[in-house]
């Protein structure tokens, strides 16, 4: 995968992940109060991991040729994690 596809899939999934975090506040605000610290902290996760993946885009950007390879197999676990938990938290809203 070459950098520019890596930063398209990242870039959909930030804003995949944008969108989910817009729904979870609207649905916050109309949540009983029980709800609303679950809502929170899920809000919370998905933001964290958000920023995360920003920041490695920017680093894919500042990387060059010689050290992709090695950037690439780095970012391949990050990558994994963001997805899984992003699907984790999708699916239980």
């Amino acid at each position: 995968m070459d950098k520019e596809t890596l930063k398209a899939k990242i870039n959909q999934l930030i804003d995949e992940t944008a969108a989910k975090i817009d729904e979870l506040k609207a649905k916050k605000e109309k949540a009983e109060a029980n709800m609303k610290a679950k809502y929170e902290e899920t809000i919370r996760e998905l933001e964290e991991r958000k920023n995360k993946m920003q920041n490695k885009i920017k680093e894919i950007q500042e990387t060059s040729e010689e050290k992709w390879e090695h950037v690439k197999e780095s970012f391949s676990a990050a990558w994994e994690d963001f997805k899984s938990g992003f699907e984790k938290i999708k699916s239980a809203f």
